[in-house]
């Protein structure tokens, strides 16, 4: 495993532990404060504060999560790609929302620390409607 590869891992799994604890703060040792991102077909987002009010727009009104990611593959010196399952059960009831694909990434160094600065969530299949678990 390259260096890369097993940073992006620990990090990776340190946005899954964010969303599903719901630790926002920990997504400050994710992204880097000038981060665009991209998920599925919204609109670009600009900067830490934004993506941070913007997942908190979705996962604030859910119920349990489990973001679970696959292999991570290197492509670049400076990019991964990463699969991943996000499972979403709505608050009281049973009502799920599954999304399938995979987060392209690029990371920036800071100091000694890997941030991502570009972040895309590509969409490959999705299972229920997320309107019906994480809209409060």
């Amino acid at each position: 495993m390259t260096d890369l590869q097993q940073t992006a891992a620990a990090i990776m799994g340190r946005y899954a532990d964010a969303l599903d604890g719901r630790d926002w703060p920990l997504l400050d040792r994710v992204f880097a404060p000038e981060i665009t991102a991209l998920y599925g077909s919204e609109p670009a987002i600009t900067g830490r504060d934004a993506l941070v009010r913007f997942i908190r727009s979705f996962l604030d009104a859910c119920g349990p999560t489990q973001h679970l990611m696959g292999h991570i593959t290197v492509e670049g010196e400076d990019r991964t790609r990463t699969q991943i399952r996000a499972f979403h059960r709505a608050p009281g009831d049973a009502t799920v929302y599954e999304a399938i694909g995979t987060y392209h990434v690029r990371w920036r160094r800071e100091g000694g620390d890997l941030r991502a600065i570009e972040w895309r969530f590509e969409v490959v299949v999705e299972v229920g409607d997320w309107r019906s678990v994480c809209v409060g």
